[in-house]
């Protein structure tokens, strides 16, 4: 009796010497997960363990969650997307590698998905810091202990190849063969395919098994949901009559070269939904199950709908090449432009230098004859609209002169200037029409000098500011305001009046060249104009708002 017990122990020692051994080498996984209800382990039995490895070989991403997000086991194509260790996987909440601006959503996507099967595509962050969208689909399933989610991930910002399972055939072999090795052959591959429908059937994406010649011998549930027909429709090679015609030979051709070659199959085809008649987009992939002689004995494949995706990126595509378009006819319109704006800079410059010898010998000419001679009254006004008229013209030439001058000299040094000298200087300048106008003027500098081109800024305060004066309100007293000031690090000049003001069809009228909109003073027309092409020329902008009756804003930001 006593020999009976230690023979008893003995084999009881064994067997969990055995089992220690089992979850060491990988036979049986076990984890260890502490959530809202204390510690708890989560195994897979050595009985499942051949459908564990075909979700360990999917070219998909598979998770399986508890309650709070854990993730409780990952296969390694995830590990492989986001570039993770699968050890630093394990027992990581899945919400912290969601992007954070999707967080909310993907909260109420994993709630909803204890309920029913959920679709939704969001973005991971991988070990690079990157985030890369992923197309999630979840639903809920059993395990030993509590009830778990079923995560399954594709990639959608590469077509992942589909890795064949070769170089583990050998190890898959040899657990079947530990497991079931009174079993015979043809019963264990029927054994297979039924634990293997059970996790294709948990699966949110349509799934199928083909036999060795290409067969198809099931779909899982989601496949006759979405086309609407019987397994005696659709099973073998009926799977033909939901293709889209266009794409039918095309496929089939690729299945048979596939099923000849033996190697991981990968297409893009038109499948019909029944619920509308619409053909979407799928990706469809397949790898072959091979026994221990290397022989397959099964095809597994998946069909995941990426036509949202497909045609987010057709339509952006489509967009790339007409912006190319675009750019290459903005390129040839802004030559022009250049040309046109060479053509006249040497219209400028011609026309201002070879007008002022005939003007000068007409304004002598004039000189001479009524220099020595005694206009009868009646004449005299037609003597002054002459020499009016010489000097209009000799007045024209120096602005054309001046406009020449701005187009063709780009050549400024930056210098550290005294705003209240240039202001000053200006005054002088305009000293008769202050005193004509008495305006008041309330100057706020926020910086005493700026470093800027003095040229460009004198011309600049000098035509707004005789701008400001000249063009004000007879009704009420000028009153201006200048200052300067700094916006998002760029300095700005503004030039405020409570003058005649402008409607908005002027706003843009008053920077033309000779263009003059109130005629109350004398005036060229080109002084806004060299304002703006010089603030222009060395990289700023003038912008102006203004209503009639109450005044203008002139805003140049100088850089």
């Amino acid at each position: 009796m006593q020999n009976e017990e230690i023979i008893k122990l003995q084999k009881d020692l064994e067997e969990a010497l055995e089992l220690i051994d089992a979850i060491r080498t990988g036979a049986i996984d076990a984890l260890a997960v502490n959530n809202s209800d204390g510690p708890q382990i989560f195994t897979l039995k050595g009985a499942d363990l051949s459908y564990r490895m075909l979700v360990e070989k999917m070219n998909e991403g598979a998770l399986i969650l508890n309650k709070e997000g854990l993730i409780l086991y990952s296969n390694y194509s995830v590990s492989n997307f986001l570039g993770i260790p699968l050890k630093s996987l394990i027992g990581t909440s899945l919400l912290s590698l969601i992007e954070p601006e999707g967080l909310p959503k993907f909260r109420h996507f994993l709630e909803s998905s204890w309920n029913s099967q959920s679709r939704g595509e969001f973005m991971m962050r991988n070990q690079e810091e990157i985030y890369v969208p992923f197309y999630f689909s979840m639903s809920m399933i059993e395990m030993e202990n509590e009830p778990a989610l079923g995560v399954i991930i594709t990639n959608l910002s590469t077509k992942n190849e589909i890795r064949a399972i070769r170089n583990k055939v050998a190890e898959q072999n040899n657990i079947i063969a530990k497991k079931d090795l009174q079993i015979h052959k043809d019963k264990e591959i029927k054994e297979e395919a039924k634990r293997l429908a059970t996790v294709l059937e948990g699966l949110p994406q349509m799934a199928w098994t083909a036999t060795a010649d290409g067969s198809v011998n099931y779909y899982n549930q989601r496949w006759y949901d979405y086309t609407g027909t019987t397994p005696e429709q659709t099973l073998d090679w009926g799977w033909k009559n939901i293709i889209h015609p266009n794409f039918l030979d095309l496929n089939v051709q690729a299945w048979l070269d596939t099923i000849k070659s033996g190697e991981t199959f990968e297409m893009e085809t038109l499948f019909k939904r029944t619920s509308d008649g619409m053909y979407r987009w799928h990706l469809v992939r397949a790898r072959p199950i091979r026994n221990e002689n290397v022989e397959i004995v099964l095809w597994v494949g998946t069909c995941t709908d990426m036509h949202d995706q497909k045609e987010t990126l057709e339509q952006l595509a489509k967009a790339t090449a007409q912006l190319r378009v675009y750019n290459k006819d903005l390129t040839a319109k802004n030559e022009e432009l250049i040309k046109t704006n060479t053509d006249l800079d040497n219209f400028l410059y011609l026309a201002s230098h070879d007008l002022k010898a005939p003007i000068s010998n007409i304004e002598g000419l004039l000189n001479a004859f009524f220099g020595d001679i005694k206009v009868d009254a009646e004449y005299q006004p037609m003597v002054e609209m002459m020499f009016t008229s010489v000097n209009r013209f000799k007045k024209t030439i120096l602005d054309l002169t001046e406009i020449s001058k701005v187009h063709k000299d780009d050549q400024h040094a930056l210098e550290l200037l005294d705003l209240n000298e240039i202001y000053n200087e200006v005054c002088a300048d305009i000293k008769d029409l202050i005193v004509r106008k008495r305006p008041t003027i309330n100057v706020n500098f926020n910086a005493p000098s700026i470093r800027y081109y003095r040229k460009i800024l004198r011309s600049t305060i000098y035509n707004l500011l005789s701008n400001a004066i000249k063009y004000s309100d007879r009704n009420r007293a000028p009153k201006i305001n200048i200052s300067t000031g700094k916006i998002d690090g760029s300095d700005y000049l503004k030039v405020q009046d409570n003058g005649l003001g402008l409607t908005k069809d002027n706003l843009q009228k008053i920077f033309k060249m000779f263009n003059r909109i109130h005629t109350n003073e004398e005036g060229s027309g080109i002084g806004l104009y060299i304002v703006k092409r010089m603030i222009e020329n060395v990289g700023g902008r003038i912008e102006v708002e203004s209503e009639p009756g109450k005044g203008s804003v002139f805003i140049v930001y100088l850089n």
